[in-house]
């Protein structure tokens, strides 16, 4: 009797200890990681050898050349990979299986092209400077602007202690992208009638330019064109110009006379936004949209007359204008943009 009490002791006790055994060993399902090839396109040279390793691997594994065994050979097959050797341009694939599963990696060997003996240098030309007429009349710095030398042009303007006058050369049709972004030594500037378009920021923060004119010639004034030129004071766009740009003249906080041009057929978002001094503007037959936010911060603006050709004005286009009650539409005077968006919205 005590002897089988005893025994039943011990086989609880060993119940115990397996049972703890089994809730702390970590699960082998869980452990196990994805077997998988290190790459399933390998692309090695005529000659090269490269490895294909055969990650998480712990089982007997086969290798074997399933298709193009005339392009490759394979060496040191182990459990961990496998080494690849070009033989000859062309593509093959190599397999790892482990019992029934199958990973495929698809080898391309390219040719090992022979690097041709290079010839003697040729002495490099010296770089001949770009000249720059310029002269210094009354003080004031005055150059000539073509194409070659826009660059070299554009870090004298930065540079320049004085100020300066730039007369553009009738090679140029374009005035491009940030031409004059950040000139701020720029008072002045002479445009001829070869330029057609004047680009993107090509004036942005040319904060001293005070005179210009815009030649018949331009057809189009890209976004931003002359955005923060906070001393142009007046400015006419001719009926030549087509397009105005977004944010055209955006914080030209001086521009106090705008005129715009017969064939200027929309005016772009926040193209005078903040012209804090423009107190009066009419917009032509030609015009049949204005933008969001076009006007808006034009705090001295007093009076606007807006032709029936306009079909459409974007969100926020007067906003900020507070003393703007003389508004001229439809053959009828508004004293608010209330009252004028309102009857506007609709009249559609």
């Amino acid at each position: 009797m005590k002897k089988h009490k005893k025994m039943t002791a011990v086989i609880l006790m060993l119940s115990i200890i397996a049972s703890c055994i089994a809730l702390t060993a970590p699960s082998s399902a869980t452990a196990a990681k994805k077997v998988s090839l290190s790459k399933k396109k390998l692309t090695v040279k005529v000659g090269q050898s490269k490895k294909l390793k055969l990650k998480n691997n712990k089982k007997k594994v086969t290798w074997k050349v399933v298709s193009g065994k005339k392009y490759i050979t394979l060496k040191n097959k182990k459990k961990t990979g496998v080494t690849i050797k070009g033989k000859k341009k062309g593509t093959a694939k190599v397999q790892a299986k482990i019992g029934k599963k199958k990973y495929t990696c698809k080898v391309t060997v390219k040719a090992n092209v022979k690097a041709s003996p290079s010839p003697s240098p040729t002495p490099r030309p010296t770089a001949t400077p770009t000249v720059i007429r310029k002269t210094v009349v009354d003080g004031i710095l005055q150059l000539y602007y073509n194409d070659e030398n826009a660059k070299d042009a554009k870090k004298l303007i930065q540079d320049s202690d004085i100020p300066v006058h730039v007369i553009v050369e009738s090679t140029v049709t374009n005035i491009k992208a940030y031409a004059f972004y950040g000139c701020s030594k720029l008072i002045s500037i002479e445009i001829p009638d070869s330029v057609t378009t004047i680009g993107y920021s090509a004036f942005l923060w040319c904060d001293s330019l005070t005179d210009m004119e815009i030649p018949d010639s331009v057809t189009s004034i890209g976004d931003m064109a002359f955005a923060a030129c906070s001393s142009l004071t007046d400015i006419t766009i001719p009926d030549s110009v087509t397009n105005i740009g977004d944010v055209a003249f955006f914080s030209c906080n001086k521009l106090a006379g705008i005129t715009i041009g017969n064939s200027v057929t929309g005016i772009g978002d926040r193209t005078f936004e903040d012209c804090s001094a423009l107190t009066t503007i009419n917009i032509p037959d030609s015009v049949t949209a204005i933008g969001a936010e076009a006007f808006k911060g034009c705090s001295a603006l007093t009076t606007i007359n807006i032709p029936n050709s306009v079909t459409a004005i974007g969100e926020n286009a007067f906003s900020g204008c507070d003393a703007l009650t003389d508004i001229i539409w439809n053959d009828n005077t508004y004293t608010s943009t209330t009252d004028f968006l309102t009857a506007f919205g609709d009249g559609k």
